[in-house]
């Protein structure tokens, strides 16, 4: 598995890739075509892990979940700092 960095939309977290290539210090990754908008990265080994053995999560059984946002939070939420702290 390889970690995934943040986007805009999707924190970071570990995909299944394969290692195409090693050069030096870095791992070539690529995926699996049918996943959709992966594209292959170039990684360092602390990039990398053994597969998870944990089964994957079912997302038709998620919830999206509203949580209330005290007022004197309204404006950091909606500034670029906040952002950036969110995205870890």
């Amino acid at each position: 598995e390889v970690l995934l960095p943040a986007t805009e939309s999707t924190p970071s977290g570990w995909g299944l890739g394969t290692v195409k290539t090693i050069k030096n210090s870095f791992f070539f990754i690529t995926f699996d075509p049918t996943q959709k908008g992966k594209q292959d990265l170039i990684v360092e080994r602390s990039n990398l892990r053994r597969c998870s053995q944990e089964g994957k999560l079912d997302v038709s059984q998620m919830e999206r979940t509203l949580l209330p946002v005290e007022p004197d939070l309204h404006s950091w939420i909606r500034s670029q700092d906040s952002s950036g702290c969110l995205s870890h």
